[in-house]
């Protein structure tokens, strides 16, 4: 049996979740319950979202979430420099 997608119910392979538009159903409620809930997925369904949530490089009106979104980005990037320096 092949995985899922947790949000919009298709094959990884096949997800439709990078697609939107009219002919698109919204898939926002089953968004936010699946990012609610990432406990629940298996490891292969957790990285299709990390890639999902990548792709779509959110950004929020409200400056609150912006600023907490920049500041994981300065984080990550911190991390990452301090691992290329120790290797």
């Amino acid at each position: 049996m092949k995985t899922k997608c947790p949000i919009c119910d298709y094959e990884l392979g096949m997800c439709q979740c990078l697609f939107a538009g009219d002919w698109h159903p919204d898939r926002t409620k089953i968004r936010e319950v699946v990012l609610d809930h990432l406990y629940l997925l298996t490891d292969e369904q957790i990285k299709h979202i990390q890639y999902l949530e990548k792709y779509w490089n959110m950004s929020y009106a409200d400056e609150e979430k912006e600023e907490i979104k920049r500041k994981l980005e300065e984080m990550k990037n911190k991390e990452k420099f301090a691992k290329e320096i120790v290797e």
